[in-house]
């Protein structure tokens, strides 16, 4: 099965396959400003919604980073037992169109006159709920649109923008892998890494926070917070049925802040 093979092994592919954006090149002009795309995956989707939550609430009150939760990719629904792989192609496709929009957002100033109320939030969110991007202006919902922010005034203190995905390409790919049929000779973890390799060309987070559960009966096995900086992965132990630990949030908090105080400084 695809979920034999470990998670750190599966996300360590994935960020071969789609790399996080690289940095301009001698010869390119450079980005106005380095945000960053931050995944959320785990097996828990819960749990993955609340530390989303969580984090977007936590990096919202710096005043370097302008936070916003978008849209993840669509994944079938538990009642359809089988997809086709037409529908895992629109998928790819659609997100080929919202990783130009992620790019453009996350190298985009944004300074704090840009997060002012504007008549943008009364327009009918139903037309752009789809898109996998922030909006300009804060919203309360969990799963807003990205439009291009206005560039900000070279006077006016800059905010990173950073874009939180509660489930991306990991998830994804393991759902549709797991509803398509296999009608060849691959096993199935050639089948999903099959899968995989179509999320190519479409940007990659910088960062993934992995929520792994553990049983109340069982003691988790090293730390409660851990990363893997070659792998660019961010593991939090939770307790299966129970909620993330005071201690473990504040270390995600300061571990994804240092990761994205580094972007534009490195390669990450």
């Amino acid at each position: 099965m695809v979920l034999s093979v470990p998670y750190q092994a599966r996300i360590k592919l994935l960020g071969r396959i789609c790399a996080p954006l690289k940095e301009p090149g001698p010869a390119s002009p450079a980005a106005q400003t380095r945000g960053a795309i931050i995944a959320i995956e785990g097996d828990d989707l819960q749990a993955v919604q609340d530390l989303a939550q969580w984090l977007n609430d936590f990096l919202s009150k710096d005043e370097d980073y302008s936070s916003r939760i978008a849209e993840p990719p669509k994944t079938p629904g538990d009642s359809k037992k089988e997809v086709t792989f037409e529908e895992y192609l629109s998928l790819i496709s659609e997100w080929h169109s919202k990783s130009k929009e992620m790019t453009r957002y996350i190298t985009t100033p944004m300074s704090s006159s840009d997060l002012s109320p504007s008549k943008d939030d009364e327009m009918d969110t139903a037309d752009r709920k789809d898109s996998a991007t922030p909006p300009d202006s804060p919203r309360k919902s969990t799963s807003p649109s990205l439009t291009t922010s206005t560039l900000a005034s070279s006077s006016a203190p800059t905010k990173k923008p950073i874009i939180i995905l509660p489930t991306f390409q990991l998830h994804a790919s393991v759902a549709y892998a797991s509803r398509i049929p296999i009608q060849d000779a691959y096993s199935p973890t050639d089948h999903w890494q099959w899968m995989a390799t179509l999320w190519r060309g479409i940007v990659g987070p910088d960062l993934t926070l992995y929520v792994k559960s553990y049983d109340a009966k069982e003691q988790p096995q090293g730390k409660m917070v851990e990363l893997d900086d070659s792998v660019r992965c961010l593991t939090v132990m939770k307790q299966a049925g129970g909620e993330f630990k005071d201690a473990s949030l504040r270390r995600v908090g300061f571990e994804v802040s240092e990761w994205v105080r580094g972007l534009g400084r490195k390669d990450a």
